[in-house]
């Protein structure tokens, strides 16, 4: 019976989704002055042009709809709107979006919001006052309101927290959506100066997703999402079934290989004994949704692909190598995938179940 069981389990269980490649976007020229090293942020503007926020170079690639590359802006040196990213405290923060057809950039360096038309033309950059903290989104809102995933560091009275929030551009906080310890450090106790660093902790995700007019929400340690509209009213919730899986002797060994935790005295490591549910929900454009972990490294994707009521329909298990990155922008999944020379390729991708 327990053979049948799990035979009709393989047979009838939900299939493997893979990522099909629908609209490939050409390479940059070899004879450019930038490129492609360490992409950071991505995201697709509603006429179907793409822009990548590259952290090594500190600017902006970008293509029109039809996947011509059209240079890249925004660079150090280059003008106003220029990009800084890196700060002096928490590492880099930077985040780029679309509102119609303007392009946004956080630049968290200098805490700015820059704006620049289609085309990558300059138009305005405004000062962005928020509590000291570290920065991990920031998308603008249709209403002309903004979307904030923020660290506070806490005092000598105060906790650390992980705080999202709907601010005016003033850095007004308009209204609160969701707040919770922050887990992910603590303060060293061997008397040496520094932090220690979770792995694979406790973290909130947060996606806007502007043709739709849905803020999705998720603490990573429970198996539910809330959908909000750009008011922050909750629209639904999406309950799911997500296993939790030990963290292997492996997973620890690829978290040690990320790049900047090398030889890093001042981060000391260390790791819970599973892992988070999920750390992504990336929406698709016929409301489901992709719950996945990635490794931090090796960019393998692990989940299951759900409907809008949380029912699981597919697993994923997409490998898709190392410094590859995939974002969702407008119910669209835009992956950057390194090839053997280093190099990389941009396609948008669309969810689709295997026959086999």
């Amino acid at each position: 019976m327990l053979v049948l069981l799990f035979s009709g389990f393989l047979l009838f269980g939900p299939k493997s989704v893979d990522l099909v490649p629908v609209h490939k976007l050409s390479a940059i020229p070899e004879d450019a002055d930038n490129f492609l090293q360490n992409p950071w942020d991505a995201t697709v503007s509603p006429a179907g042009k793409v822009y990548i926020l590259d952290l090594a170079e500190a600017t902006v690639f970008h293509w029109d709809e039809s996947g011509k590359f059209l240079g890249n802006f925004a660079k150090r040196g280059q003008g106003p709107g220029d990009l800084m990213i890196s700060s002096r405290i928490g590492g880099p923060q930077a985040s780029i979006a679309t509102r119609g057809e303007e392009l946004v950039v956080y630049d968290g360096g200098l805490r700015k919001i820059n704006r620049f038309k289609s085309d990558g033309t300059f138009v305005s950059a405004v000062n962005f006052n928020l509590a000291r903290g570290r920065t991990e989104s920031f998308r603008p809102l249709n209403n002309g309101n903004y979307l904030i995933h923020h660290r506070s560091f806490g005092g000598e009275s105060s906790a650390p927290t992980v705080n999202v929030g709907i601010f005016k551009e003033d850095g007004t906080e308009v209204k609160e959506l969701f707040t919770m310890p922050d887990t992910s450090w603590k303060p060293r106790k061997d008397g040496e100066r520094g932090i220690v660093m979770i792995g694979y902790s406790r973290d909130v995700f947060v996606h806007y997703d502007a043709d739709a007019d849905r803020i999705i929400i998720a603490d990573t340690d429970k198996p539910v999402a809330q959908v909000f509209d750009q008011e922050g009213k909750l629209q639904t919730t999406v309950q799911m079934k997500l296993p939790r899986p030990e963290v292997s002797a492996e997973d620890i060994a690829e978290y040690r290989e990320i790049g900047w935790l090398k030889n890093n005295n001042w981060v000391k490591l260390d790791f819970p004994e599973k892992h988070q549910l999920f750390q992504y929900i990336m929406p698709d454009k016929k409301n489901g949704y992709m719950v996945f972990r990635e490794s931090p490294v090796y960019c393998n994707l692990v989940g299951v692909y759900v409907d809008s009521n949380g029912k699981t329909t597919g697993r994923v298990n997409l490998a898709l190598g190392e410094e590859s990155r995939i974002f969702a922008a407008r119910g669209k999944f835009l992956i950057i995938r390194a090839n053997e020379d280093g190099d990389f390729n941009v396609y948008i991708a669309e969810p689709k179940p295997q026959t086999t």
